[in-house]
C-alpha cells in the first residue's frame, strides 16, 4: 500500500503522521476544530483549535510503498528528526533515531510531487460537500431539482452529472 508520512504545523508545533489518503486525513484533522470532536491527540487537538487557520499547513515529506509496520518505523524517524512536540506517545520521543534499513529505504518512491494542503478549511469544507454529494441519490436529486427549475434530468444521468448540469445551469436560478 502506498502511505505518506506528512508534517502538520499549528503555530503551537508541529506534528508528524502518516496516512494513505492525505485529503481524508487533511480533513479528519480539521473535523476536531469545526465540530469540536476530540479526532486526535490532545495535544494536537487543542493546537489546532487554537491556532488561526491561517496558520495550519499540512506537507507530505516522503512516500513509501510498503506495509504498515515499515511505515511506522519510517513515521517515528521524522517525529525524532523533527522534534515534534505534538505527537503524544511516548516511544516516539526524541531518545533515538529508529535505523531505517536498506529494505525499508528500497521502498521509498523517490519521484513524486509532494501534497502541500496549506487551507485545510477549504479542503475540510470540499472533502464534506464531495462526501455529501456522493451520498446523494439520482432520486432526490431529480425529484428537487426538476421541481425547482426546467432541468431535464433523467435516471441514466449519474449523480456527479447532475452536479454537472446544476452547475452549469445555475445562472439561470
Amino acid at each position: 500500500m502506498i502511505y505518506s508520512v506528512y508534517k502538520l504545523t499549528t503555530s503551537h508545533g508541529i506534528y508528524v503522521g502518516m496516512t494513505s489518503d492525505m485529503k481524508q486525513r487533511a480533513m479528519f484533522h480539521y473535523k476536531s476544530k469545526v465540530e469540536g470532536i476530540r479526532s486526535c491527540g490532545k495535544n494536537l487537538h487543542n493546537a489546532i483549535i487554537k491556532s488561526d487557520d491561517c496558520c495550519l499547513l499540512m506537507e507530505e515529506i516522503c512516500r513509501y510503498d510498503c506495509d504498515r509496520r515499515d511505515i511506522l518505523i519510517v513515521e517515528k524517524y521524522w517525529i525524532n528528526k523533527l522534534k515534534s512536540k505534538l505527537n503524544e506517545c511516548p516511544k516516539y520521543r526524541h531518545d533515538s533515531f529508529p535505523i531505517i534499513d536498506d529494505d525499508i529505504r528500497s521502498k521509498e518512491i523517490l519521484s513524486f510531487t509532494p501534497i502541500i494542503i496549506n487551507d485545510l478549511k477549504y479542503n475540510y469544507e470540499y472533502e464534506d460537500m464531495v462526501y455529501k454529494f456522493s451520498k446523494l441519490s439520482l432520486e432526490t436529486s431529480r425529484d428537487f431539482y426538476t421541481s425547482h427549475s426546467p432541468l431535464r434530468v433523467t435516471t441514466s444521468h449519474s449523480p456527479l452529472r447532475v452536479i454537472q448540469i446544476i452547475l452549469e445551469t445555475s445562472r439561470d436560478f
